[in-house]
């Protein structure tokens, strides 16, 4: 049976305990049964996830993993001690998924069970499907409805409608932001976002390397970010350059957006 989905997920020295809790997860999830495979891309880290992989797609779970270096491929990337922003190795998994639709994963978080089943209800080709996300360590809710905020823990989509959008990779001259960016950019593109109240992953906690720097990095993308919007895509909804008519149909909450007004620059 050829594969239908990709989950893809980039990591750079992601704690080892961390990443195999997410591989774990991702196991668990009938991936064969759903025609899924699970593609990583290692971004230069020092960390060795090969072996990890290797051992996992012995045992059967339909799993590779690619490498890219982005500090070597595009110089000018701010990057502390080679930690940077994902924007280009996003870009560089993107290329490698043939697959008809992509489920972007973050290295940090627990799958369940049921994700996959869940997801394959929806025509991904009208909307980005995502479950709800808690910090496993603070039960601090990340994604559902007290916090719509959908950033890139785990969704799902048409591969060609994400391959269209893409990361922009301006992103690379900082850290941080670029999830606003390219959820803002797929919603405009697709229309409607669900989150689905049925389904929740666990992000685990972890050392926040983005902010190791005064936040220099983070400054630096917050300011491209409100250049390029004339705001924060999801953050202060006063200031947000973007239209969001919330519903909650069938526990599923519905998310339609729309831009308040012409942004240059900005496309789908």
């Amino acid at each position: 049976m050829s594969n239908k989905n990709t989950v893809v997920m980039t990591v750079y020295n992601r704690p080892t305990p961390t990443f195999l809790n997410t591989i774990m997860g991702l196991a668990k999830t009938g991936l064969l049964e759903h025609s899924t495979e699970v593609l990583v891309v290692d971004d230069g880290s020092t960390t060795d996830y090969e072996s990890l992989v290797n051992q996992f797609a012995n045992e059967g779970m339909p799993i590779r993993m690619i490498r890219c270096d982005t500090v070597g491929d595009r110089p000018d990337t701010y990057n502390l001690d080679g930690y940077n922003n994902p924007a280009y190795a996003s870009n560089f998994a993107l290329e490698h998924v043939t697959t008809e639709n992509v489920f972007p994963m973050s290295s940090d978080v627990i799958a369940v069970p049921d994700v996959l089943a869940v997801a394959s209800r929806l025509d991904l080709g009208k909307v980005a499907w995502m479950p709800c996300v808690t910090d496993m360590d603070s039960g601090m809710e990340y994604l559902g409805p007290t916090r719509i905020a959908p950033y890139g823990w785990f969704y799902g989509v048409k591969t060609e409608i994400l391959k269209d959008v893409g990361w922009d990779e301006e992103y690379l001259k900082g850290l941080a932001f670029e999830d606003n960016d390219v959820m803002a950019r797929l919603a405009l593109k697709v229309g409607r976002l669900v989150i689905d109240q049925s389904v929740r992953v666990w992000h685990q906690s972890h050392p926040q390397q983005a902010y190791s720097d005064d936040l220099e990095g983070w400054r630096r993308n917050k300011k491209y970010t409100i250049e390029k919007w004339g705001g924060i895509p999801w953050e202060n909804e006063e200031r947000s350059p973007l239209a969001v008519e919330i519903t909650t149909v069938n526990n599923q909450i519905v998310v339609d957006v729309s831009l308040r007004d012409a942004v240059a620059g900005v496309t789908a």
